[in-house]
């Protein structure tokens, strides 16, 4: 029995020993949980997998959203993509994950999901255009560029029209034969290729009798029966035999002509037929010798049309060389009637006409002349003396850049010459006329006016005489209206030209008393001429006294005053006297109203009329040595009627120059496309339907204020983009906007496109940063340059350095320099101004939702790009992507081992205590029992 208890005593004791290990290692280490429930969540097309990393064959369903796994294990995730899609991104616990994708949760975990997004791939679809047809690829019946990435999984239309005469022969879609008009579905980069084939004709011909008919292919013969190609251009040749002439030449019954080309269009029968040769046909030449004129008469009159004549007619050729040119050989049907050397020549010429005559043998199917530079002769110019103060004469050898010495002078024949009579004022040229010269003489100009005439020297002159001479005339318009305007010019001194390009007829659009200018464009400077000093014509004052053109330009003499009306009298900025002004590079000075007008973004044709009156400031004698003879009030009226609008552009695919004054009449349901000068912007859009029309005038003028406030203080180089007005496209979507490169590639300083900076102005002048509103791609899109999606067009600044727009600067000039504010602060609207590499800041500009090869979004034209509820957010600490923590069901739990708190020491105190109990019990039992 001893034994027992003290067995049983041990056993005890051995117990509490084991318990107290046991709990101090259950305090290191506890046991695994299995009971933690993961939240999965899957964006887009794929599945999550999970099983335990270090044992693959533990694998943990995800049922509705969740899975159970142990706790404090290595679970190994795969994502596995849908067909078509691919991983974008994954993360567990709020945290993003990269390969190989594991974690290991815990119940305390706060944050116990798993997240995975997926979205499709994209493939390229492309194509070149056919030969012979045209290929075209849609999506939802939009085209599609050749190049353009789609997402897997779109719908495709592919259409394949042939041109006439052709056939289509294949088309295919990534090699597989699709249907024109069908559609196939994206899966891979696909190619999309079309083949047309010409259709094939026949031609058939039988041999006629009394002739032969040939048919030719390039040269070679055809041989009846033959198939072609559709659009073959044949030569068809009837030749007759030796007494007969051909009668009939037809193709499908349409008559032809022997030895023209003739174009295969469908299954066709030759025919000819000849006749004895009792007459012959006479064909004209369809066109004129290269260098001369040919006219064939018969009995004296011109033949203007293929005719028939009897064999043995008389007929004349007459040619008239070309100034400078002179006649080689003359050939009828291969046969030389006329040669240079041939002692027929002199007998041949009429002034500059030869006269070659020719006898009527065969029918007469080709005449030919050639021609060759004449040989140069002096020629003697005689120039009239004319009487003093009446005008003058000056000759100008054109050819060999001299003036003609007066009295007696010396051309060469072929030699330009320019005649230009001025008369002095109150007189008018009387008479004009130039012997030896091949131009027609011109009509004498209205009393007071210059003339200009332009002739080159005969050939065959002898001599040249000029005849001229001036009369007095007296002014005969009406009292009151200033005398009709000579001209109205640009700044340049060219001829002012309307909204559509077509020079201002001072002819046609003005009279005493008014000129009229339909069409004139608003923001421009233009001078009406009333004179200049070589015609200074005279007005008729209201009370009879006579004041010139130049008199009235003279502010010191008259004032003026304007009266203006229309529903554009507004854009009339100013009207100004101005004298003795030369223009551009002419070598006269004129007596001018300048008018300014001002700018307009209206679509709207305005009218303006100005009424400006000249009225005498003093009282004038020439008898008292005054420049005028007028009394004080004195006044002539010049009536200025102007239509004021901008230059329409209808349609697409326009090119604009920088700084016109255009406005854009969209084509409606259609894709438009319009550039501005060298590729410097460009828009893109879908026009909505019954588009509106648009101001579109794009000014790249450097701004000094804001270069002086914003650019100079960093030392930043700035371009400018200012759509003036700021329009509204009227787009079904938003367009595209591309602001171009402004730089050339050969430029000293080209900055980093990637690195510039953009940035709006708003209407007061302030800048907003809008960079990252900004893409930029070199092909993408119509022009290189950065690209962003817009309704309104406004005003743009590309800088190559960050501005600093929440600081104001002062501008230290220096108060003792010659220099203007302008020379002083850097301005170059070219380049933007600078000349040194200033530091950048590289600004990375976020990828649009759907992008292409250069990140320019690609999705179809005309279409909204689509918008995200819930747009991700990209921390500035790591650029890891913040998503939005999912919602976790409601779950029961189960009860976790939670770790046991004793602390080492009150375990090992228990142990003791527990040995201690035994120890004294089995003492005890032993004195009770006396052992």
């Amino acid at each position: 029995m001893k034994r027992v208890l003290s067995l049983i005593l041990a056993c005890i004791l051995l117990a509490g020993c084991i318990s107290a290990v046991v709990l101090a290692e259950g305090a290191a280490d506890p046991v695994l949980d299995t009971g933690v429930v993961v939240t999965v969540s899957v964006t887009g097309s794929g599945e999550i997998k999970l099983s335990e990393r270090d044992d693959s064959s533990k694998f943990y369903p995800v049922v509705n959203g969740q899975a159970a796994v142990p706790a404090n294990t290595a679970i190994k995730i795969e994502a596995v993509p849908g067909e078509g899609q691919r991983l974008l991104s994954l993360a567990a616990k709020g945290i993003a994950l990269t390969p190989p994708y594991t974690v290991s949760f815990q119940s305390a975990d706060m944050d116990k999901t798993i997240a995975a997004v997926f979205e499709p791939m994209q493939y390229s679809v492309t194509y070149t255009a056919p030969t012979g047809g045209t290929l075209s690829v849609t999506n939802s019946g939009q085209p599609v560029a050749s190049g353009t990435k789609l997402d897997w999984g779109t719908v495709l239309t592919v259409a394949a029209t042939p041109d006439e005469g052709h056939a289509l022969d294949t088309l295919t879609a990534g090699g597989t034969p699709v249907a024109s008009g069908a559609t196939f579905t994206l899966k891979q980069d696909t190619t999309v290729a079309a083949s047309f084939k010409a259709l094939q004709h026949s031609v058939t011909y039988d041999a006629p009798v009394n002739g032969t008919l040939s048919v030719t292919n390039g040269g070679q013969p055809v041989a009846s029966g033959t198939k072609l190609d559709w659009g073959t251009e044949l030569v068809v040749t009837a030749t007759p035999s030796d007494g007969y002439v051909l009668d009939t030449l037809t193709a499908g019954g349409t008559p032809i002509a022997s030895g023209a080309p003739y174009t295969l269009k469908g299954d066709i029968l030759f025919a000819a037929a000849f006749k004895t040769a009792d007459s012959v046909p006479v064909e004209i030449p369809d066109t004129q010798p290269a260098d001369g004129k040919l006219t064939i008469y018969y009995n004296g009159q011109p033949l203007t049309a293929d005719t028939t004549l009897p064999v043995g007619a008389q007929l004349e050729f007459r040619i008239v060389p070309n100034e400078g040119k002179e006649l080689v050989t003359l050939t009828v049907n291969g046969e030389i009637i006329y040669d240079l050397n041939s002692p027929a020549r002199a007998a041949a010429y009429t002034g500059d006409t030869i006269t070659v005559p020719y006898t009527v043998k065969e029918a007469v199917t080709s005449v030919a002349a050639t021609f060759q530079a004449a040989a140069k002769r002096d020629v003697t110019v005689t120039l009239p003396t004319l009487a003093a103060g009446q005008g003058t004469l000056t000759v100008r050898n054109l050819t060999q850049n001299k003036v003609v010495a007066a009295g007696t002078g010396t051309v060469q024949t072929g030699d330009r010459l320019q005649f230009e009579l001025t008369p002095k004022s109150g007189y008018q040229i009387t008479a004009f006329n130039v012997t030896g010269v091949n131009e027609n003489m011109p009509a004498l100009p209205s009393p007071g006016r210059a003339l200009t005439f332009t002739a080159a020297v005969k050939s065959d002159a002898a001599d040249l005489t000029v005849a001229a001479s001036f009369g007095a005339y007296a002014p005969n318009g009406d009292k009151g209206s200033v005398a009709m305007p000579t001209g109205v010019f640009d700044d340049d001194g060219d001829t002012l030209e309307d909204k559509d390009g077509d020079a201002f007829d001072i002819d046609s659009i003005a009279d005493d008393g008014r000129i009229t200018l339909d069409g004139v464009r608003p923001n421009r400077t233009f001078y009406i001429q009333l004179g200049d000093d070589r015609f200074n014509p005279t007005t008729i004052l209201d009370d009879g006294c006579m004041a010139t053109a130049s008199q009235l330009a003279d502010d010191s003499l008259f004032r003026i005053s304007i009266d203006k009306e229309g529903d554009g009298k507004s854009l009339i900025r100013s009207i100004t006297q101005v004298n003795e002004k030369r223009l551009g590079g002419s070598s006269t000075r004129g007596s001018y109203l300048k008018v300014v007008l001002k700018d307009s973004t209206s679509t709207d044709e305005k009218k303006a009329t100005a009424t400006v009156t000249f009225k005498a400031r003093n009282t004038l004698k020439t008898a008292d040595g005054d420049e005028g003879d007028w009394h004080s009030g004195d006044c002539a009226t010049l009536d200025i009627t102007m239509w004021i609008a901008n230059t329409k552009t209808s349609g697409s695919d326009h090119n604009i120059n920088t700084g016109d004054n255009v406005y854009l009449d969209p084509d409606d349901n259609d894709w438009n496309v319009y550039v501005w000068g060298d590729d410097r912007a460009a828009l893109e859009f879908y026009a909505s339907d019954d588009a509106d029309s648009f101001y579109a005038r794009l000014s790249t003028k450097a701004d000094v204020d804001i270069y002086s406030e914003y650019g100079d203080p960093v030392d930043a180089n700035l371009w400018f983009y200012d759509f003036v007005g700021h329009p509204e496209v009227p787009s079904s979507s938003r367009a595209y906007l591309t602001l171009g490169i402004p730089w050339d590639e050969d430029d000293d300083y080209t900055p980093y496109p990637n690195d510039c900076y953009i940035y709006e102005v708003d209407s007061r002048g302030n800048l907003t940063d809008v960079t990252s509103s900004f893409s930029y791609s070199r092909s993408e899109r119509e022009i290189p340059g950065w690209t962003t999606r817009t309704r309104t067009l406004g005003t743009y600044i590309v800088s190559d350095t960050e501005l600093d727009l929440e600081q104001d600067y002062d501008i230290d000039l220096d108060d003792n320099a010659t220099d203007s504010y302008e020379e002083q602060i850097k301005v170059n609207p070219s380049t933007g101004g600078g000349n040194s590499t200033p530091p950048v800041t590289q600004t990375i500009l976020p990828p649009p939702t759907t992008s292409g090869s250069d990140g320019i979004s690609s999705e179809p034209a005309g279409s909204e790009p689509a918008e995200s509820s819930e747009p991700e957010r990209e921390t500035a600490q790591t650029g890891q992507i913040d998503v939005t923590e999912p919602t976790v069901p409601q779950v029961t739990q189960p009860a976790s081992n939670q770790r046991r708190s004793f602390p080492l020491f009150g375990v090992l105190a228990a142990a003791v205590v527990l040995a201690c109990a035994g120890g004294a019990a089995y003492l005890v039992y032993l004195k009770m029992h006396d052992v």
